[in-house]
């Protein structure tokens, strides 16, 4: 992860932390809440541009949006 990146803010830990009870459920039918299960779903956001995410309550949802995209629930 970039130094700069907008995971490291706080609109891209709130993100994640929105993210979070749809992949807990998800862990839970899998019966896998192990760090390799959250890394294998995060993967993805790796290569995703974030430049054009506003530090907002926008950005957040912009965010959520994103990973609900591009992570494989």
């Amino acid at each position: 992860m970039k130094e700069n990146s907008v995971l490291k803010k706080t609109v891209g830990f709130t993100a994640l932390l929105k993210t979070l009870p749809k992949l807990i459920e998800i862990g839970k039918e899998q019966l896998d809440l192990s760090q390799s299960f959250f890394e294998t779903k995060f993967e993805p956001s790796r290569n995703m541009d974030f430049s054009d995410i506003q530090l907002s309550s926008k950005g957040v949802n912009q965010l959520v949006q994103s990973f609900n995209l591009n992570i494989p629930l």
